[in-house]
């Protein structure tokens, strides 16, 4: 599936908040999870499980804090909801297995 982009590899297209975060105006959702939890480790806005988005990230997610946990943490607007579950799953996933890197 990966090869013949399809499922959660193909394609989809972003809006220019979640652009501006990922590089590219088109992308699978696993990449796009990639970039987001790129994004947030490089400007250091996690605490542990806690994310407090700076003002580039808020256009996507429009709060103060979130915990990376699917069922507490808020939605990105910018995402159709099954690429947002996918997103949100992930970036827990990532975060529960960084190794403090």
């Amino acid at each position: 599936m990966k090869k013949a982009g399809k499922g959660i590899f193909a394609p989809k297209t972003l809006s220019k908040e979640l652009a501006a975060i990922c590089g590219k105006s088109v992308m699978p959702r696993t990449e796009v999870t990639k970039k987001i939890w790129a994004y947030i480790k490089s400007k250091k806005l996690n605490q542990g499980r806690i994310i407090r988005p700076d003002a580039k990230l808020k256009t996507i997610f429009p709060v103060a804090q979130f915990a990376a946990h699917p069922t507490t943490h808020p939605t990105p607007a910018p995402l159709s909801p099954l690429v947002r579950n996918s997103v949100l799953h992930a970036c827990a996933f990532m975060m529960e297995n960084s190794n403090g890197n």
